[in-house]
């Protein structure tokens, strides 16, 4: 419920509403839409960083993509 609740931008459930916002069921479910394209696209290139590793006949170019697929799973971006 809390979880809910602070998608929707409610902060204080039992003592009112956070500027007026009425929080409604389309709200949650396009945040929800939103966040699992983001983690649809994030899984996608971890696989495409996957895939770069399995190719690669350079060690120092698969330290490279290493990091850099390490960086991205951690959500970290130089």
């Amino acid at each position: 419920m809390a979880f809910l609740l602070a998608a929707c931008g409610v902060s204080r459930p039992f003592g009112g509403l956070d500027s007026g916002f009425v929080p409604c069921v389309q709200d949650f479910d396009k945040k929800l839409t939103e966040a699992d394209a983001d983690l649809q696209i994030l899984i996608e290139q971890l696989m495409l960083f996957d895939d770069e590793l399995q190719n690669c006949k350079d060690d120092e170019q698969r330290k490279k993509i290493e990091t850099q697929r390490n960086n991205k799973e951690q959500g970290r971006v130089y």
